[in-house]
């Protein structure tokens, strides 16, 4: 995954004004992950005494097979830069290059380590990015571990538990596609990030004041997992597409992702079986973590118009 990111995540390997487009399908994938992960492993459970391992033996050893085969074909696949693509003739790679380089002039001369690190986490908007992906990730892992376990307490059985588990998925990845693309077109961030989030909250309101209507619950988790996720992609790649220089952008890109990772160990106490049916606790986690991401987004984008107001030259940061 931290190969994966600054791949897609715009420059010096594709323009700007395409990295959002991209990035979103990338992103995407593991929320359709997440809705037809449980559809897989519902199939998966059947295979249950085969070769004498139960069926939840099955779904780690299939699909952790699959993910280190398409890992390893990804290292090799998965390149650099344009000039190393050997499947490229001399022509496209000139063209690759010379688009990129039209796209965004990005600052490549060499940066001292030391001093580049030091340069980077001085900056402030560097916590700010981190706390907008920590907040999100708290809601993100928290629905991915639990929503099916929540989705059982319904009183479904154990097989309509994962299939009822996939539709707020699946709808939050057409969702996120759609709003990702959009934002793309307009070339702004902001309003795509907090426009899903008030979805988000209207979800977790009704969650946390509803108890006893399940149709009105699940309907609930659609709001949630919507505006979660299609917030998601549109906060990450807003962030690191303003970080500028080759060196900037890997150690950016790395930071965020990686102190946002912490959200889940914070997620695995949300939903804790001694407080269901109502799991007060966990929505109050998860409108924390609405809250903070709703917090940093507004903070960031604050921060990013009083450096585009400093700059009488140059590059403007995206708001």
């Amino acid at each position: 995954m931290s190969r994966l990111h600054p791949e897609l995540l715009g420059p010096p390997r594709r323009p700007r004004e395409e990295a959002l487009r991209r990035f979103s399908i990338f992103f995407n994938s593991v929320t359709l992950a997440g809705a037809f992960g449980s559809l897989l492993a519902s199939a998966i459970q059947n295979m249950h005494g085969i070769q004498g391992h139960s069926g939840w033996r099955w779904i780690f050893i299939l699909e952790g097979l699959l993910t280190m085969v398409l890992g390893t074909l990804a290292f090799f696949i998965l390149l650099d830069f344009p000039e190393d693509a050997k499947w490229l003739n001399p022509e496209e790679r000139r063209f690759l290059q010379a688009r990129l380089l039209v796209g965004d002039k990005e600052k490549l001369q060499p940066v001292s380590t030391a001093s580049g690190l030091r340069s980077f986490f001085a900056d402030y908007k560097a916590y700010l990015g981190a706390l907008l992906y920590f907040g999100g990730n708290i809601v993100g892992y928290s629905l991915s571990y639990f929503l099916p376990t929540i989705v059982k307490g319904f009183k479904y059985s154990a097989i309509q538990t994962q299939l009822h588990s996939v539709p707020p998925f699946a709808a939050a990845w057409a969702f996120s596609v759609l709003n990702c693309f959009i934002a793309a077109k307009a070339r702004h961030a902001l309003a795509f990030v907090l426009f899903p989030l008030c979805l988000a909250f209207a979800g977790v309101g009704i969650l946390l004041n509803t108890h006893t209507s399940v149709h009105l619950e699940y309907a609930a988790f659609f709001l949630l997992t919507m505006g979660l996720f299609g917030a998601l992609p549109v906060a990450l790649c807003w962030y690191v597409m303003n970080l500028e220089g080759h060196f900037e952008r890997a150690v950016g890109t790395g930071w965020m992702i990686c102190f946002g990772n912490i959200g889940g160990i914070v997620a695995v106490f949300a939903f804790l079986a001694t407080d269901a049916p109502v799991y007060h606790k966990g929505y109050s986690i998860v409108t924390f973590g609405l809250c903070l991401t709703a917090a940093s987004a507004l903070a960031y984008a604050v921060a990013c118009y009083f450096e585009n107001r400093r700059r009488s030259v140059g590059k403007k940061l995206l708001i």
